[in-house]
């Protein structure tokens, strides 16, 4: 059964009142009526007529069953379970919240699962790296900072100051000399795997790759 509007309803609910009360009111008098009421529907005089004659002919308040597959999936508790599931949630990729809906009960596909996640209006967000900080951390960074400014002074008139003489440093990043090598790549074709010889079926990879380790520093002059 399709899913009616309640102000369909309540339009084909008025029109077949009115009809049931006046038996003997034409299409034209049910339309006057309605635009002469308190709340008259925003339609134009033969948009309402059309509308009135269609719901006296069909005389019921429902949906006419539409042509073609019926919907089985895209239900709104469907919807509601993918909202539910992936809104503000990690790791909610497409293929996991699939996998737990099927997991649950609820047999769906990616793709019906992506329709109801364009259907919602959710957008797939990328996530923004940030340093991963504790509690703990940062009150330790606080005593450090308290520490550096009572031992090398906050302005450049005081005499504790130190800060054109430090240097600060910190670890950057690593240049890999290596050429990337994609692990999804490394296989080999074969009857049996008794007849790949060693030499063919092991890749060594090195654990600890060759670079170049760059470091960075700032002084009070930049």
């Amino acid at each position: 059964m399709p899913n009616t509007s309640p102000e369909k309803k309540e339009f084909r609910s008025l029109v077949l009142g009115l009809k049931a009360l006046n038996p003997s009111w034409s299409v034209s008098q049910i339309s006057i009526f309605l635009r002469q009421s308190e709340n008259p529907p925003l339609l134009k005089s033969r948009q309402l007529l059309t509308k009135v004659k269609r719901t006296l002919t069909r005389n019921t308040i429902d949906d006419r069953q539409r042509p073609g597959r019926p919907i089985t999936i895209s239900t709104p508790i469907f919807q509601q379970q993918v909202k539910t599931s992936m809104r503000l949630k990690r790791g909610a990729s497409i293929r996991n919240v699939t996998a737990n809906l099927n997991r649950n009960g609820t047999r769906c596909s990616t793709y019906t699962v992506y329709k109801a996640a364009r259907k919602l209006k959710l957008k797939w967000f990328k996530t923004r790296k940030s340093q991963k900080l504790s509690y703990q951390n940062k009150i330790d960074r606080v005593d450090c900072a308290k520490r550096l400014r009572s031992k090398f002074g906050v302005s450049r008139n005081a005499k504790k100051w130190k800060w054109d003489r430090v240097v600060n440093t910190d670890f950057s990043g690593v240049f890999i000399l290596q050429p990337f090598q994609n692990n999804r790549n490394d296989g080999i074709w074969a009857e049996e795997n008794e007849a790949i010889p060693s030499s063919l079926i092991n890749a060594p990879t090195d654990k600890f790759k060759k670079g170049i380790i760059f470091w960075g520093a700032i002084s009070s002059n930049g």
